[in-house]
């Protein structure tokens, strides 16, 4: 239970800052604040399990608790603290729940080909990355037998490129076409992945696998980051204050429910198919999905107008 509450302050949390961040900065800097966020929590997944293995050796799980409690408050206070530049926000909720205020926020993307393109786009990518979630660990561990220290190396290699490509977007200008640039990266994805599995039929010594991982994981997280930031940097400037909460909140939603389920899918499938053949067709699925949804939304990516 104290999982479940902590998850659920934590999606608030979340959902609240990424609602926000026009309202206290000037749409230039967007793209800049969501690349250093991103590389703050690639930083967090990287020291959280070491100082959480030091702690836990030293202190008392009652002094944990008190250690959260107080992380929680200090949140909090900054967030209470918060200084509202940009007062464009409009109040037109009024006294309705939270289920009609759900569904109104999904009318408002549905209105939109473009946030419904993003929806697509972020639901597709989370999926096939379960692929690399399921398969990467899968192929080091039971197939190349790694040790401890190779693994922990490649997998944090990971960490490691979504650190630059977010320190990369923070001191670049704003993306002329975000979009454009994000769909771009997502290509770039899936030959990568095809790559992958293609490079996984062919044998190596032991050296050339580690740098294999360890190249694809740091490249797979500059991808990553390529596509993440600039359509949630586009989405956070073009939607209007009222629904940025509602929609960033469907794309939480969205992430959480596929990420299971993919897990699930992945599990599965690689107890009856090659790991090569699985992503050299999870990269082929991607591509074409990819490629096909600007026509299924007939959008155009080279126009930053919200349509």
């Amino acid at each position: 239970m104290i999982i479940v509450f902590l998850k659920i302050t934590d999606n608030i949390v979340t959902t609240t800052i990424s609602s926000t961040i026009i309202l206290i900065t000037e749409e230039d800097e967007v793209q800049r604040i969501k690349s250093l966020q991103q590389v703050l929590l690639a930083l967090i997944n990287i020291m959280a399990p070491l100082l959480g293995a030091i702690f836990f050796t030293v202190i008392s799980l009652k002094s944990l608790v008190f250690i959260e409690l107080i992380c929680e408050m200090i949140c909090l206070l900054f967030i209470t603290n918060l200084h509202i530049k940009n007062r464009r926000i409009t109040d037109n909720t009024g006294d309705e729940r939270i289920l009609s205020m759900f569904l109104d926020g999904l009318k408002y993307s549905f209105k939109h080909k473009k946030i419904m393109f993003s929806l697509f786009f972020a639901g597709i990518v989370n999926f096939i990355l379960c692929s690399y979630l399921i398969g990467l660990p899968y192929i080091q561990v039971n197939v190349l037998d790694f040790k401890n220290i190779e693994f922990g190396l490649t997998e944090s290699i990971f960490s490691l490129g979504l650190i630059a490509s977010g320190i990369f977007l923070s001191i670049s200008k704003s993306l002329k076409y975000p979009l454009k640039f994000s769909y771009l990266s997502v290509i770039g994805m899936s030959f990568l992945t095809i790559l992958l599995g293609s490079l996984l039929m062919i044998e190596f010594n032991r050296f050339i696998y580690i740098l294999l991982f360890c190249g694809f994981n740091f490249i797979i997280g500059i991808f990553i980051s390529f596509a993440s930031i600039p359509v949630t940097s586009w989405l956070t400037i073009n939607i209007e204050s009222a629904y940025q909460g509602r929609i960033f909140n469907l794309l939480n939603v969205l992430s959480q429910v596929l990420l299971p389920l993919g897990i699930l899918f992945y599990s599965q499938i690689f107890n009856y198919f090659s790991y090569t053949t699985i992503f050299i067709i999870s990269g082929i699925v991607l591509f074409l999905f990819s490629s096909l949804s600007t026509k299924i939304f007939a959008i155009d990516l080279n126009d930053n107008e919200l349509s």
